[in-house]
């Protein structure tokens, strides 16, 4: 997903600290949430990004299939995977 080790490493620390069950103060409980948060974001970031890159990259492989056969005929990987 294109995080650094050490952004790997604060998510499973902060996961860690808070699926421990220690009693937190709330103060560490919220920054270690927002942590968790951050990467979430971060990684729904990424996917959208990959799927707008999908979406593009089957378009193009379309258009040059079109052109070259004069036909529609490979399947829509997209709408397969995800209807």
């Amino acid at each position: 997903m294109g995080f650094t080790q050490d952004e790997m490493r604060s998510l499973l620390a902060a996961t860690g600290r808070l699926d421990s069950g220690a009693g937190l103060p709330p103060g560490e409980r919220e920054e270690l949430r927002g942590r968790v948060r951050g990467c979430e974001e971060g990684a729904q970031r990424r996917v959208s990004g990959l799927c707008t890159r999908l979406i593009r990259a089957e378009e193009f492989a379309r258009r040059h299939r079109v052109s070259v056969s004069g036909r529609d005929a490979a399947p829509d990987f997209l709408a397969i995977r995800f209807t």
